[in-house]
């Protein structure tokens, strides 16, 4: 899918209670000043399950259920129990929509939406995930409204419902997959000229819900990435480094594990007190920029309009669903929607929406017993701070070809299977690199793979602090998690020790290639511990990722000589590539790059007096000599 610019839309007068309280003016009047003064392209709505298929059950002796039917014995209409009436509003919302050239996403069973359930009354009470019952009025719901709509020239795609995995609790990944194959066979038995979107958000590996079964049954995965405490990602303020990447690294996490395309599809800040208006902007521009230059399907902000003035639940129930919009409810502009408009201003101007895929130079391998979505956020900072670009996969899925391996914070005595380990090491001995940071991991064969033979080792107890030889420097670290080991290189050369003179740092040769190992948790440390990449004087932590990294750098057109400003590598052909740098920083950096021999670079955006604005981008055009 091409990128996607926009937003998550309930009615500015209504909120979750928009079809129920319809008013064609209003939703005219909302979908003209989204398109026209925020820049929004792209609209993800929600048909309410409860509003479309209003069923109920009307019982007779000793409770039995006799039949269904609409409340006040009304019979159902058809045979999907769909509402006549809500389905002229959807058409007319369609029509709305075309006028103002935006394009749907549609989120089909909202049953589920800011807290609240919304389902129809004959199947309250039951498990709706689960229960046979549900799964035949969803069936029949998703194949009759994908049926009356697929004309539609205004929907992009269908999504299956709004983290449906919120509706009821599944107890197996075989449940989960029922589901999510019943949903998705209908929007396929119905239209299949449309990418079928997960809607998921909080997948995790090897859970009920997962990668796994979400890229074999839907097309494009979905993040939800909020910088909250509900996702403890809220170390750092809005617009510094960790913060502003958070959504980025949750789309190479989403579309590595699944092997399908990933779109910020919900993205926002809950509350005011996350940071102020222009803090917001300045995080939905990283947004719109990084989530474009890193592959992802689109960014949709939550949500157009603030909801503060709706005095009914959801908006009652809590205080982070009301000043979430790009407008105030009073519909003045707010800075996150003049940063829309300007990003989709630029975007179209240039006309890149077929921007090529980044280069991807590693392999980053996410296994058990780690939080993989801590572990994941802290090796993309320190991998694009390093100036090269990594892939995440999950440790049982094939194994793609690389120049480097990572296997960062590993933990456990199980946190991949032997034979997952040993194709790895069969890739560093025909020359690749391999790099292992270790948590309370075990490495098999360990004194051969990594040159050291471990004499004793025990829980860290308290901080244990190093210095490490880098390329940009020493760099001290501070280890306060993990293992403390106590080594004897044998063929290894140490990089760095402890205080104590034990080994912390070091690489072997194996093979025609090297392994490098870190004797500390690196990524799970820096994920969770506030301010690791933010606070002044903080070690160059990503000096330790250069290390490693020098012969997949040097294979790049420009590398920055600024960390924080990172530049990704998109080729269109032998001779002509796209290079676009990110400031991810809240100030202002030089653009200061490297070029390899026999490249020139033009700019095509951005990028005044040599200098990338805070928490923006710039984009050049790199011909190699002679290539025009």
């Amino acid at each position: 899918m091409r990128y996607q610019i926009g937003c998550n839309y309930w009615a500015s007068h209504a909120g979750t209670e928009m079809w129920a309280r319809w008013d064609e003016t209003i939703v005219e009047q909302d979908f003209a000043r989204l398109s026209r003064d925020c820049g929004v392209r792209c609209l993800r709505v929600f048909p309410i399950w409860r509003d479309f298929q209003p069923i109920c059950i009307h019982y007779c002796a000793k409770g039995q259920a006799r039949e269904y039917a609409y409340p006040g014995f009304r019979p159902l209409p058809n045979e999907y129990g769909l509402d006549p009436e809500q389905m002229a509003h959807f058409a007319t919302l369609c029509r709305l929509a075309e006028k103002y050239g935006l394009k749907l996403l549609v989120g089909l069973v909202t049953g589920w939406m800011s807290g609240m359930l919304f389902v129809p009354p004959a199947l309250e009470g039951k498990n709706i995930l689960c229960d046979a019952e549900c799964l035949m009025w969803q069936n029949r719901f998703v194949k009759g409204f994908v049926e009356a709509f697929r004309e539609e020239k205004s929907i992009l795609a269908w999504d299956l419902g709004n983290e449906c995995n919120n509706m009821a609790a599944c107890d197996t990944q075989e449940q989960a997959y029922v589901w999510t194959m019943t949903i998705s066979n209908a929007i396929r038995v119905a239209d299949q000229s449309r990418p079928v979107v997960s809607g998921m958000h909080a997948l995790v590996p090897d859970s009920v819900w997962n990668f796994k079964q979400q890229g074999e049954l839907t097309d494009i995965l979905t993040p939800h990435p909020y910088p909250s405490i509900f996702s403890k990602r809220d170390t750092e303020p809005l617009n510094q480094l960790s913060t502003t990447m958070y959504p980025t690294a949750q789309i190479l996490y989403y579309s590595g594990l699944s092997g399908r395309q990933a779109m910020i599809e919900e993205t926002g800040t809950f509350n005011d007190m996350l940071g102020n208006e222009d803090m917001a902007a300045d995080y939905l521009r990283m947004s719109l920029w990084s989530g474009w230059a890193n592959g992802a399907a689109g960014t949709l902000w939550w949500c157009a309009f603030d909801q503060e003035k709706l005095d009914y639940p959801p908006y009652d129930w809590n205080m982070c669903e009301n000043e979430l919009g790009l407008m105030r409810s009073n519909f003045a502009l707010k800075p996150v929607a003049n940063t829309m408009a300007q990003f989709t201003e630029m975007f179209e101007r240039l006309g890149l929406e077929d921007l090529p895929p980044r280069t991807v130079d590693a392999v980053c391998v996410l296994t058990r017993q780690q939080n993989p979505l801590t572990v994941s956020l802290a090796a993309t900072v320190l991998c694009k701070q390093a100036g090269f670009e990594a892939e995440f996969v999950y440790h049982d899925q094939p194994l793609p070809d690389a120049k480097l391996y990572l296997l960062p914070s590993l933990n456990g005595h199980d946190a991949l299977r032997v034979s997952e380990y040993r194709t790895i090491l069969e890739k560093v001995r025909e020359g690749a690199t391999l790099y292992i940071s270790l948590d309370a991991g075990l490495i098999l064969d360990f004194e051969n793979v990594c040159g050291m033979r471990v004499m004793t080792r025990q829980n860290r107890r308290g901080v244990t602090r190093g210095t490490l030889e880098t390329p940009v420097g020493q760099v001290r670290l501070d280890a306060d998690d993990g293992m403390e080991l106590w080594l004897e290189p044998t063929t290894a050369q140490v990089l760095g020790r402890d205080d104590q003179g034990r080994v912390m740092f070091a690489k072997n040769a194996y093979g025609k290639g090297e392994i490098y190992l870190l004797v500390a948790p690196l990524e799970k440390m820096l994920a969770n511990r506030p301010g690791s990449f933010c606070d002044p004087g903080v070690p160059a932590y990503h000096g330790i990722y250069r290390a490693f990294a020098q012969q997949v750098r040097r294979a790049h057109i420009a590398q920055s000589r600024v960390a924080d400003v990172v530049v990704t590598q998109h080729m269109r052909s032998e001779k002509e590539a796209v290079l676009v740098a990110i400031n991810y920083r809240s100030t202002d950096l030089p653009l200061a790059l490297d070029v390899a021999e026999g490249w020139t670079l033009e700019k095509l955006y951005g990028g005044e007096d040599d200098m990338v604005a805070h928490n923006n981008g710039v984009i050049l055009l790199a011909r190699a000599d002679g290539g025009r």
